[in-house]
């Protein structure tokens, strides 16, 4: 009875060991086969972007004759290339790519996966619709485009990036109208479209503020902190209302976003900007100290001197004097540039800072 057994078991051992032995074998291939695939694109991109900067500097440069040549992988590392080219070229060579573009029926492309298309498809599509010849309808970019934050950021932009008349009044409302946070393309577009005039946004957030949670309230106030100044007529109320938020972190972007209005007396009346130097959050009194710098160093150097006296936080007290100071950077000898003179109080408090918080670290 036990040879029979141990054939079982030999046969057994044999069979298992054929299984590993092919299983090593096709993890092998798979791996040359990998390798062998990545050697592939890496040549063709290389031989790809240096055939596509030579007809860049032709005449003529036969787009349709040279894609016709083309295989997948190469169409495909060619793709790849001609987005990064938009991305950084502009005028003439833009116009020429868009020739070859169309060659590789990208506008075509665009066109369907928007209308068609899963979300990563119209994410695709929007990024080429931003850079090829074709027409753009804010309304049905609205409409196919509403469904996810990633998505309404990437319409905006293409309304931004082609100067569409509508870009900043429905790439706004694609932006905030959902009243979800945005993601890093959607900030950048926001500040895009409002930058040299943000009266737009401002009177936007004006009437709906008060419904945006705390991220996107915050992500439009640090955005129209980066923003140049909206004229005087321009209310900035629902701004200084703000700083009287429940969060912290909404009071401390308010402060940031007022901070170029100190020429406006409007704005100066409605921000009480010396009580946040007593606010119990250490972020808010840098930010009221800093603006308080920013706004009237002379005026206000009793509260700035109080607070570099007083205040428990050693980054607010050093906040504290600088504004004091009078400037942001101060050089470690003391001395500071000239574009405002600086306040004798101030010039004390700085080496009271160096010399206080130094013997503490």
């Amino acid at each position: 009875m036990t040879a029979p057994a141990d054939a079982t078991v030999t046969w057994g051992v044999l069979l298992l060991g054929a299984l590993l032995v092919s299983m090593g074998g096709l993890t092998l291939a798979r791996s040359a086969a990998t390798a062998s695939a990545a050697r592939r694109r890496t040549r063709a991109a290389a031989a790809v972007r240096t055939d596509l900067l030579d007809r860049l500097n032709r005449d003529e440069p036969a787009w349709d004759e040279w894609v016709a040549t083309l295989d997948r992988t190469e169409r495909t590392a060619l793709e790849e290339r001609l987005l990064a080219f938009f991305r950084r070229l502009s005028g003439g060579d833009r116009e020429r790519l868009r020739a070859l573009a169309r060659e590789l029926d990208l506008d075509e492309r665009a066109e369907r996966a928007l209308r068609g298309g899963t979300r990563t498809e119209r994410l695709r599509g929007l990024t080429w619709l931003a850079y090829l010849d074709v027409e753009v309808d804010p309304e049905e970019l609205r409409a196919r485009c509403g469904d996810h934050p990633t998505t309404r950021a990437a319409a905006a932009r293409v309304l931004h990036e082609r100067e569409h008349p509508a870009a900043a009044e429905v790439g706004t409302d694609l932006l905030l109208g959902a009243g979800e946070p945005l993601p890093v393309l959607g900030i950048d577009t926001l500040y895009q479209l409002h930058k040299l005039d943000p009266e737009r946004l401002v009177d936007y957030a004006a009437s709906r503020y008060g419904a945006w949670s705390e991220s996107l309230l915050i992500q439009v106030l640090d955005v129209l902190a980066e923003c140049d100044p909206v004229p005087s007529p321009v209310s900035l109320d629902w701004v200084a209302d703000c700083l009287d938020a429940s969060s912290p972190r909404i009071r401390e972007a308010a402060l940031r976003a007022l901070a170029d209005y100190g020429w406006r007396a409007d704005v100066r009346r409605a921000a009480n900007v010396g009580v946040l130097t007593r606010d119990p959050a250490p972020n808010v009194r840098i930010a009221a100290y800093r603006l308080l710098g920013e706004w009237e160093p002379e005026i206000a150097a009793s509260r700035l001197a109080d607070g570099l006296a007083t205040d428990a936080d050693a980054r607010a007290r050093l906040a504290a004097a600088e504004a004091l100071y009078g400037a942001r950077e101060v050089r470690e000898d003391g001395r500071r540039g000239a574009e405002r003179p600086a306040i004798p109080a101030g010039v004390e408090a700085w080496a009271w800072v160096v010399a206080t918080e130094g013997g503490r670290s």
